[in-house]
């Protein structure tokens, strides 16, 4: 792809983020009056937005597995992290209510986009505030909104999923909703199997820039991910301890993923190690 075909793509996307961010900051002062029907709306407007994202930069998302959940239901949604890609492709068919962390609201442009999207904020740098936490996602479910957690906490590079953090789990339990559990995979670059050389233009992760990762995707022609909706656990079939969840929930989608993906990498690695 021509570098100014490349610049376009990436203008027009900060150019959406601009809009966006002036459409949604009005909803800054009513989320103080009906918190959660505001953030009902704004994650609306992020689903909207994210399909004009993932249109522009050539990234066709597909969901597999759509029977095993119901749209008139609310869940608590776990899924493996990857990319700020993720938070596109699952709005697109989950507008959901996103759990992150206090250093992505204070991360320039993604903090001011992840604020005014209605997200909740956990501080994973201090357990102090763990309660109150727990209470702002089990009060969010309880009011029917979708409740999105990345449970590695990080986003990583493809490798692997990482261990799953338990404390988030519990609003599930105390909330008494189902689980959701996804699985990302990112399928192909370019009309090419995604491989260790090629992934670095779709996921994100360490200590890239949003503006440089984002320029980089903007070159590239293609890409596909699919949103793999794995077997629901009800709210009568969860565990009563946090822990025993987590170790289920990590189980269902660490098998998936590698079973989808995790070989291909891993021979990719091999291959340029040896």
């Amino acid at each position: 792809m021509s570098v100014v075909k490349s610049y376009i793509k990436f203008s027009i996307i900060m150019l959406l983020i601009f809009i966006y961010l002036v459409i949604t900051t009005p909803f800054l002062f009513l989320i103080n009056i009906w918190p959660y029907k505001t953030k009902r709306i704004l994650n609306h407007i992020v689903g909207f937005f994210s399909k004009l994202v993932l249109a522009i930069t050539g990234v066709k998302a597909e969901i597999d597995g759509i029977e095993h959940f119901s749209p008139k239901k609310n869940y608590f949604i776990i899924c493996n992290h990857l990319s700020y890609l993720d938070i596109l492709v699952m709005s697109t068919f989950f507008p959901s209510c996103y759990v992150t962390s206090v250093e992505m609201k204070e991360t320039p442009v993604l903090g001011q986009i992840v604020t005014l999207a209605g997200c909740v904020f956990v501080e994973r740098r201090n357990k102090k505030n763990i309660k109150t936490e727990l209470k702002d996602i089990q009060s969010a479910l309880k009011s029917g909104l979708n409740v999105v957690v990345f449970p590695e906490a990080t986003s990583t590079d493809g490798a692997t999923v990482f261990p799953f953090k338990r404390s988030m789990f519990q609003a599930a339990i105390d909330a008494e909703v189902d689980l959701l559990p996804l699985t990302l995979e990112y399928r192909s670059l370019n009309d090419k199997p995604l491989d260790i050389k090629s992934r670095d233009f779709l996921f994100w992760y360490d200590d890239t820039s949003f503006a440089s990762h984002c320029l980089g995707l903007c070159k590239q022609k293609n890409a596909k991910v699919v949103l793999h909706v794995n077997e629901v656990l009800t709210k009568e079939s969860l565990p009563t301890c946090a822990g025993e969840l987590r170790d289920k929930s990590f189980e269902i989608i660490h098998e998936k993923y590698h079973s989808l993906v995790g070989t291909n990498l891993k021979v990719a690695e091999s291959n340029l190690t040896s």
